[in-house]
């Protein structure tokens, strides 16, 4: 039995130890959709609580039309009653990985609908394969079925299958609504998607290593 156990345990370690490293790539702003040319005037904060990589905006309050962050807008302050739309793209390096995928977006203000109950601003996400092809469609609510949150965080996770999610490119869209009336002020948000770390197959080893150990306590007590 001691062999057994043994075995057990150092096959379960092997497992945890060869399966997939926390692999993560940062999201960074691009100029749309499919494309990894950087948006010229995208805004870093390296210094923010968030880490490396985190990205500086403006949601702009100037009225009617779309733009695109870091090349027509969302990279300094203005002043206005909203109702302009802001599109940002990330595009995220490819993870070489077989199992599912985490999007985790880090706002300093997170103003889906169901979080923060927004008054003045909104915002909303779409997530894109590599033809350009959406993923989740628009997402808009925190109840929506991709998201994996509750309305007490500013974080928006998101889990995809693995086959669909490496290479990744994101939108997310803001809007001030257009009855605001003010001068914005910079928000912050890191986007990153990262490797689910553990497969199923090392919590069953752990799980028999368990069970077989009660078994040989329950053995030693009886005898």
């Amino acid at each position: 039995m001691k062999f057994l156990v043994r075995k057990i345990a150092v096959l379960a370690i092997a497992l945890l130890a060869s399966g997939p490293a926390l692999a993560i790539t940062i999201g960074v702003p691009v100029d749309g959709i499919g494309s990894n040319s950087t948006a010229p005037g995208a805004l870093f904060a390296p210094g923010h609580p968030f880490g490396p990589g985190t990205i500086k905006y403006f949601i702009p309050l100037k009225q009617g039309g779309s733009c695109v962050y870091g090349v027509s807008c969302g990279t300094s302050s203005d002043y206005g009653k909203g109702g302009r739309k802001m599109s940002m793209f990330l595009m995220f390096d490819p993870i070489s990985t077989d199992v599912d995928l985490k999007l985790d977006i880090h706002f300093d203000d997170l103003d889906l609908k169901g979080v923060n109950d927004p008054w003045w601003f909104v915002e909303k996400v779409n997530l894109f394969d590599a033809d350009g092809n959406s993923l989740t469609g628009w997402i808009k609510d925190i109840s929506n079925p991709f998201v994996d949150g509750n309305n007490n965080t500013q974080m928006l996770s998101i889990i995809l299958d693995a086959q669909n999610t490496s290479p990744l490119w994101v939108e997310l869209k803001f809007k001030a609504k257009s009855w605001y009336k003010g001068k914005n002020t910079p928000e912050y948000l890191l986007a990153k998607v990262s490797a689910v770390p553990l497969p199923a197959a090392a919590w069953l080893f752990l799980t028999g290593l368990g069970g077989l150990m009660v078994i040989r306590r329950r053995k030693q007590a009886a005898a």
